[in-house]
């Protein structure tokens, strides 16, 4: 009875050493997640660095009339009231 009892145990701790190695709550698993939770903190920190940089931006695009006026002037092609506006054309 007790041989029964010292190979049921033997076999428990196999099987529990087993899932323990390469079940899906092995801990080979756990360092892929673990790794995988890093990344993804790396990316967030990125994002919320660039977040920051973009409503610095936002701010000093609702506040400074000059910024503004270049951006205008720029990328849309605006001109003050007193300028003219000359266009070449390529032939």
């Amino acid at each position: 009875m007790q041989k029964i009892i010292f190979v049921v145990a033997v076999m428990i701790l196999i099987y529990i050493n087993l899932n323990l190695l390469a079940g899906d709550s092995s801990i080979y698993k756990l360092l892929q997640l673990r790794q995988q939770l890093e990344g993804i903190i790396e990316i967030n920190k990125r994002l919320a660095d660039r977040n920051k940089i973009l409503a610095m931006q936002v701010i000093k695009l609702q506040s400074d009339d000059e910024i503004i006026e270049k951006i205008a002037r720029e990328n849309l092609g605006m001109i003050h009231k007193d300028e003219l506006l000359f266009i070449t054309v390529k032939k």
